[in-house]
């Protein structure tokens, strides 16, 4: 009789425990990226991502310009609503949808170009990176014959404090 009973206590312990691990969200895109410039391997700015209704939108909540220190850059080739507003406060990525394991149908404005490009996104590495994938030259939407893969890292309040102590920031 004891026997049953400790076979039925751990059992019990047992799918418990793996219907725990079952009941765990994904990680979620939500929160702060940073964007590093692939030739210099510096950061160039922060995106903060939200996740509303299973849609994600981003702005861009830091713009580090080593040129122009306190000069709040502008999306001067913006062809849209956009155009001449700060890039520090605009959206930059909006439409997405989840999709299974990724984000989709969205788009993504490069305010250096103006130009938007579509893209889907995914979390990698535990959550601790987001691929982006779709048209990057040339602009044109949807085709990946074209495009290029980018990866964003989440944000370390303190990676970004010692990079930024050296240059002037727009926050």
């Amino acid at each position: 009789m004891r026997f049953l009973l400790l076979v039925l206590s751990f059992s019990t312990l047992l799918f418990s425990t793996v219907s725990f691990a079952n009941d765990s969200t994904p990680p979620s895109p939500e929160g702060s990226w940073t964007i590093i410039d692939s030739e210099t391997q510096e950061i160039k700015s922060k995106i903060y991502i939200r996740e509303e209704k299973d849609t994600l939108s981003g702005i861009v909540t830091t713009v580090v310009h080593k040129d122009t220190p306190g000069v709040l850059p502008v999306c001067e080739k913006c062809t849209d609503e956009r155009k001449g507003m700060p890039v520090v406060g605009m959206e930059v990525l909006k439409g997405f949808q989840k999709e299974k394991n990724r984000w989709v149908g969205g788009t993504l404005l490069d305010p250096s170009n103006g130009k938007e490009y579509k893209v889907s996104l995914k979390l990698v590495e535990d959550g601790n990176k987001l691929k982006l994938k779709g048209s990057f030259f040339g602009g044109y939407k949807g085709s990946r014959v074209l495009g290029r893969t980018l990866e964003w890292n989440k944000s370390k309040p303190k990676e970004f404090q010692q990079q930024s102590n050296n240059k002037k920031t727009a926050e």
